[in-house]
């Protein structure tokens, strides 16, 4: 894989379309275009915290955000929960004081911190939350992308539609958005192409190109 760092990014940019943006704004909008395709290509990763025994509360590794979580298991050991023996997934449960804990539950205690119920019984056993990975944050020009080169054009294209509407051409960050999506979408093809299979399901695949457009202008790239 070749990699490609942000000043890459900002060479396409500046070569397509003349602007007078800093890099320091460029790499910002990088950063969120990030985000945003992590948001639709990242893959699960996991974590384990080791518990304490009658101790609920566990803070969550840096690697880690609440809203990240999408499953979270505790076990007996590595390989296996609660119960000596067996693998207990458990519900997140948006709990408040006025709320009575359901078995076997996590539920956010602040920024950082969950909780579980019932209390581990016993040193050892294993937290293990599964959780959508996150790109790293890019800060200076040579630091390297953290997501295959495939994406580095959708990736332009998204700075581009940023640079324009900074500058009120909303015709031209229209034209950049469906060049963002169309890039993506043709990444994914390579990316299923190498591998096999899609990275992950998203929603515009299933659209009609008309479809994809309009939620791309009128909803989806809003969001970021």
């Amino acid at each position: 894989m070749i990699a490609t760092t942000a000043a890459d990014i900002i060479s396409i940019v500046d070569e397509q379309y003349n602007n007078v943006m800093s890099n320091e704004y460029k790499i910002k909008k990088i950063n969120q275009a990030l985000v945003k395709l992590y948001g639709t290509i990242g893959e699960d990763a996991v974590v384990e915290i080791p518990t304490t025994a009658e101790i609920p509360f566990y803070v969550l590794p840096d690697s880690v955000e609440f809203s990240q979580i999408t499953l979270l298991v505790v076990s007996t050991s590595a390989e296996t929960s609660l119960t000596p023996g067996d693998s207990q997934q458990i519900e997140y449960f948006p709990v408040n004081i006025t709320d009575e804990l359901k078995p076997h539950c996590y539920f956010k205690n602040s920024h950082r911190v969950i909780g579980i119920y019932p209390k581990p019984s016993e040193d050892g056993q294993v937290i293990r939350i599964y959780h959508q990975s996150r790109a790293d944050i890019i800060t200076a020009l040579d630091d390297i992308l953290d997501i295959d080169e495939d994406y580095a054009e959708a990736i332009s294209y998204y700075v581009m539609a940023k640079i324009a509407e900074a500058n009120g051409d909303i015709a031209l960050r229209n034209n950049f958005i469906i060049s963002y999506d169309d890039e993506v979408m043709e990444a994914e093809r390579k990316q299923y192409d190498k591998e096999g299979k899609y990275q992950a399901t998203r929603d515009v695949r299933k659209m009609s190109s008309r479809e994809k457009r309009a939620t791309l202008m009128g909803r989806s790239f809003n969001n970021n």
